[in-house]
């Protein structure tokens, strides 16, 4: 059975200096201090992922308060706890654990990521488990990505576009960086 814990500042720092700096590339990762003020300012969830009550990974969320939508920020499983399905049970258990708010999250675009069949892998895998992508696509610090919704109700999909930018005011605080960094819009065919 898999289940949440969430975890302390101090947890989080350990996780991120262990595994985050090694399972997120450089562009994608956050500053430790960003996450820690995001939790400090009660917009951020950190999880500790256990099955049968042993720590199996991790998840940060986006989690504004009386928000219809949180944004998973970074997940992974231990590097020892990799394969066998449990990403994707686990993405069943969190669905059921955050509703009936909707997990959105991002996954790098393949075409134009460093590795794209890495790329291409965890985009398949997000879709595998139960994600709908999104009719737009987001760059954000000059990565691009493709934006999915953990959820079967497709009427979500028109709200990510809208959703994400939300997140994006809470998450850089500076109009100027932001305008300059982080844009949204309809992948082209």
């Amino acid at each position: 059975m898999i289940t949440f814990q969430t975890l302390s500042p101090q947890q989080v720092s350990g996780i991120y200096a262990r595994y985050m700096e090694k399972d997120f590339p450089v562009p994608e990762l956050k500053p430790l201090s960003s996450i820690l003020r995001m939790m400090e300012d009660g917009i951020y969830l950190p999880l500790s992922i256990l099955e049968e009550g042993e720590p199996v990974g991790y998840a940060l969320l986006l989690d504004p308060p009386g928000g219809e939508y949180l944004l998973l920020d970074y997940f992974a499983t231990f590097p020892e706890k990799r394969g066998g399905g449990l990403g994707g049970r686990i993405l069943e258990a969190m669905e059921l654990y955050l509703a009936p708010r909707v997990v959105l999250l991002e996954s790098e675009w393949p075409p134009l990521a460093p590795d794209p069949v890495m790329a291409q892998r965890r985009l398949s895998f997000y879709l595998r488990s139960g994600c709908l992508e999104a009719p737009v696509q987001s760059r954000v610090f000059g990565v691009r990505y493709s934006l999915l919704a953990l959820t079967q109700d497709s009427g979500h999909l028109e709200k990510v576009g809208p959703a994400m930018e939300e997140f994006y005011r809470l998450m850089v605080r500076n109009d100027q960086v932001r305008d300059r960094e982080v844009a949204f819009f309809l992948p082209q065919s």
